[in-house]
């Protein structure tokens, strides 16, 4: 399947998460354009984004607090396109990321590993303007983000397979190109069934270079 035709069936599917956005979110914007530009980016796009510093995730398994990081993320087959059409007026795309060098940092000293140290997670990616601001939520293409598989934990309760869920939102920084994702950003996201936080920065380009703004 041509990958065209792949955008357009998320962006189909993206509707139906447009329609569960928010009541306080706008019905039209953020789009994505080329930093400084005044005129929106029209037509299919290829994005890239590639994690900068360190990203965490931080939850509750068998109540314990336990904290996952990773040193590295990008994007693969990332697309997107600016939707003016009335009624329908968001950045709308798919990305497909990885995490790498994926560590259970909290509980330490407990052994635990995440699985080949690899996070996958496959999103829709919908533009939001909540209370005035500009958001860029993740949510799943279908049931769960992700499943992290976390093992050698001496607390049994730690090991196995467990599911991150819900959406992840990022605040667009225009002037370092990134999206910021922090414990006020609005994220909605759980992590084995418990209340998670996502903290991360990620910066947003062309494919093949070009700042973004979403604006």
């Amino acid at each position: 399947m041509s990958r065209l035709k792949m955008l357009g069936l998320g962006l189909l599917a993206l509707l139906a998460v447009g329609a569960m956005a928010s009541a306080s979110a706008s019905a039209s914007g953020p789009y994505v354009y080329t930093a400084g530009s005044s005129e929106p980016l029209m037509g299919a796009l290829e994005l890239t984004a590639t994690q900068s510093g360190t990203s965490e995730l931080k939850g509750v398994i068998a109540g314990t607090a336990i904290t996952i990081q990773c040193e590295e993320g990008h994007s693969e087959e990332t697309h997107g396109e600016n939707v003016l059409t009335t009624g329908i007026e968001h950045f709308l795309g798919l990305t497909f990321f990885h995490f790498l060098k994926c560590t259970v940092t909290k509980p330490a000293g407990k052994g635990c590993l995440v699985e080949n140290g690899l996070v996958r997670v496959h999103s829709h990616i919908l533009g939001l303007i909540i209370g005035g601001v500009p958001r860029i939520r993740f949510a799943p293409l279908a049931g769960n983000f992700a499943n992290i598989n976390i093992d050698g934990c001496s607390n049994s309760a730690l090991n196995g397979s467990f599911p991150v869920a819900g959406f992840a939102q990022a605040i667009p920084n225009n002037t370092s190109s990134k999206l910021e994702f922090t414990e006020g950003s609005g994220s909605g996201l759980e992590f084995a069934g418990n209340a998670a936080t996502f903290i991360a920065n990620f910066a947003v380009e062309m494919t093949g270079g070009g700042a973004l703004e979403f604006k």
